[in-house]
C-alpha cells in the first residue's frame, strides 16, 4: 500500500505477525523456548583445544628454559653494565653465548 505522501511503504498490522515483529527467537510468556545450552559445552571442532594445549605447552617450555638460564641472562646484564669498551661487551657477549650452547 502506498501513501499520499511520497510513495513510501506503510505496513499494515494486519501484515505483521500475532506475536509481532522480531519476535520468532523469544518465547511468549507461558511458553518454553528452544532448548540451548552453554557456550563452553556446545560441541566444537578441535582448534580451540588445539590453540590451548600449544599455549600450555609453549608457556612451559619457555618457563623451563628461563628458569634453567636465569642465572646465564643476569651474569650477562652485570657483565654488559659494568663494559665500558666494545671489547670488554663482545667478551660478555661470547662467555654469554657460550654458556647457552647445549652440551654435547
Amino acid at each position: 500500500m502506498l501513501s499520499a505522501s511520497g510513495g513510501h511503504h506503510i505496513l499494515e498490522a494486519s501484515a505483521m505477525s500475532e506475536r509481532g515483529y522480531g519476535s520468532e527467537s523469544q518465547a511468549m510468556p507461558g511458553e518454553t523456548g528452544p532448548a540451548t545450552q552453554p557456550y563452553f559445552l556446545k560441541p566444537r571442532n578441535g582448534a580451540g583445544v588445539a590453540a590451548l594445549a600449544l599455549g600450555v605447552l609453549l608457556t612451559v617450555r619457555i618457563g623451563s628454559y628461563l628458569q634453567d638460564h636465569g642465572t646465564d641472562f643476569n651474569d650477562l646484564a652485570r657483565c654488559l653494565n659494568s663494559a665500558h669498551t666494545n671489547q670488554e661487551r663482545n667478551a660478555c657477549t661470547s662467555t654469554f653465548l657460550d654458556q647457552m650452547k647445549p652440551a654435547s
